[in-house]
């Protein structure tokens, strides 16, 4: 198998090259990056730290679960805020 390199003009952005699937395919790889620093970083904390900012282990890692086509961090911050409004 050979490897097909395309050469891309410099300064343009890789959707304009690669079309609407090349954006799909940027926007979901940016997801999954912002959902592996998001179970990276609440990964850290305890459960008693998660609960102070209205979240739940089991929260982020649901979330975290869902397809990538959803916004984890959107998904978790609304979470955190129906819960702080009802304190």
């Amino acid at each position: 198998m050979a490897l097909v390199q395309i050469e891309q003009p410099r300064g343009a952005h890789p959707g304009i090259v690669f079309g609407h699937a090349g954006a799909t395919i940027l926007a979901l790889v940016a997801e999954l990056r912002r959902r592996r620093h998001l179970r990276k970083s609440l990964g850290r904390l305890s459960a008693r730290a998660l609960r102070d900012v209205g979240l739940t282990p089991n929260e982020v890692i649901s979330v975290c679960s869902k397809p990538l086509s959803q916004d984890a961090a959107t998904e978790l911050h609304i979470i955190a805020l129906v819960r702080s409004r009802n304190w």
